[in-house]
């Protein structure tokens, strides 16, 4: 009985060491994502809406970026998988005729699955790309000020990550910093946690 004891301790030691698991929480902000883009052309979009039609436009007062949170599982060397839950604001101004009208703000909330493939693993350093799919959900807020209303309005549309590259340095916690395209930003940056 002790000798089987034994020999199952031993097969789940040893299996336990050769499969590897990982598992990495993230936190982290993207500058210039794909809903800051959209921003920008419904302000490009409202300023052409002003000198055709003589129309409302909006001018962007506010936006500090995308704040996100992630979790990925490595259950090969080079490959993880995960998740990844993120927000974002911009506050505009409206005006007409060179007078604020009222206020705009767009709120985004996007969740999505994403994979990363490791190019170099060292003990500390680790080079990556990432690509990521989901969904974005934004709520647009308006105030009027002539007649003090409030307007609500809700969307959704498919979001993307592509990161050719990627580097963290780090063993069991540290930053990583990121060149892409999509929700997380043309630049993305942040800190992580090995469990």
């Amino acid at each position: 009985m002790i000798k089987k004891i034994v020999i199952v301790g031993t097969l789940l030691f040893l299996s336990s060491k050769t499969f590897s698991q990982e598992h990495r929480l993230s936190a982290g902000m993207g500058i210039g994502t794909t809903s800051q883009i959209f921003d920008s052309f419904q302000v490009v979009g409202s300023a052409f809406s002003n000198v055709i039609f003589n129309g409302a436009q909006l001018n962007e007062a506010r936006n500090l970026g995308e704040f996100r949170l992630a979790y990925a599982y490595t259950p090969k060397n080079r490959w993880s998988f995960g998740g990844v839950v993120s927000y974002s604001t911009t506050d505009f101004d409206v005006n007409y005729q060179g007078s604020k009208i009222g206020e705009q703000t767009s709120n985004y909330y996007t969740v999505a699955a994403e994979t990363t493939y490791a190019y170099m693993k060292k003990e500390k350093m680790r080079l990556y790309g990432l690509l990521g799919a989901g969904a974005t959900f934004s709520n647009d807020k308006v105030k009027d000020y002539s007649d003090k209303s409030e307007d609500s309005s809700n969307s959704s549309f498919f979001n993307f990550q592509v990161t050719p590259i990627g580097f963290s340095y780090g063993k069991n916690w540290g930053g990583f910093v990121e060149a892409g395209v999509g929700y997380r930003g043309l630049f993305s940056f942040g800190l992580f946690y090995d469990l």
